[in-house]
């Protein structure tokens, strides 16, 4: 049971969520301005990737309502993956050597942030204080626990937003301490 636990809390909270928040915010300070970029003229996968994530939040929100936490977790999961795999297929790294991308950078960092914004979000009720951070890093003042999560869920961040310094969320949970605890349980 530890050894899932520790497979689980290193593959999909350090792997999943945390990686993703953390890539892209430290992708955003490394190679630009610590800022919201603006969005303008969305492919049509840009487009496809805010309704599939937008989506999975209203589930999530059904899922709480109906005291299904596990479902929640699942979907909260799920908006990190496609949040994954959503910065890999469009390649910010890529995009920035060439100035003609431009605005096509702005658009993925952008919703990349509307991504983390909705993890923050669906994570709220589950993980209180690291929904705090993560609201805190997209440069948010305002508690989110104290949010409307209609509102947040569809209000754009405003361009130009400052965000905050990129912090790591969760540790990996070692052998060592998976030995520790199984060794106390005996």
């Amino acid at each position: 049971a530890w050894a899932e636990f520790q497979q689980r809390c290193n593959s999909e909270l350090v792997g999943k969520l945390g990686n993703f928040v953390y890539r892209c915010l430290s992708f955003i300070k490394n190679k630009g301005k610590m800022v919201m970029p603006a969005i303008k003229d969305l492919e049509q996968d840009d487009k496809e990737f805010l309704r599939e994530t937008t989506l999975l939040v209203d589930e999530a929100a059904i899922a709480y309502a109906n005291f299904h936490l596990r479902k929640s977790c699942q979907l909260l999961l799920e908006i990190a993956q496609k949040g994954n795999i959503y910065f890999d297929r469009k390649k910010p790294w890529l995009l920035i050597k060439d100035p003609a991308n431009y605005q096509s950078l702005q658009n993925v960092l952008a919703l990349c942030l509307e991504c983390i914004k909705k993890i923050a979000l669906v994570a709220a009720p589950l993980m209180p204080e690291t929904a705090e951070k993560i609201w805190l890093m997209l440069g948010f003042t305002s508690d989110l626990a104290k949010a409307n999560w209609d509102a947040v869920l569809r209000t754009a961040l405003p361009a130009g937003q400052k965000l905050r310094e990129p912090k790591i969320l969760f540790r990996r949970v070692e052998d060592t301490e998976i030995s520790e605890i199984s060794g106390l349980q005996t």
